[in-house]
């Protein structure tokens, strides 16, 4: 992802689950840490275990980066 913002996202942020239109819409999708400090402008890989819900059906989350006091630091996307 590439941090387009003003601040550096250091190890104290993380990628994390925001909401969903249904509660499995998380689909055990737990926080990713940022592991190295990424400047603005530049792009960081997460890598995020998702498991698929059993039952058919529309499932769409939203993700947000959230900074060390757990915090949203910009935008939802999903």
């Amino acid at each position: 992802m590439r941090n387009s913002g003003t601040c550096t996202w250091t190890t104290g942020y993380a990628l994390a689950y925001t909401s969903g239109n249904v509660p499995a819409a998380q689909m055990g999708g737990q926080p990713i840490a940022v592991t190295r400090n990424v400047n603005p402008g530049q792009t960081f890989d997460f890598q995020v275990n998702l498991i698929a819900p059993i039952a058919p059906g529309t499932y769409q989350g939203f993700w947000n980066m959230r900074n060390a006091r757990a915090r949203d630091s910009v935008k939802q996307f999903g």
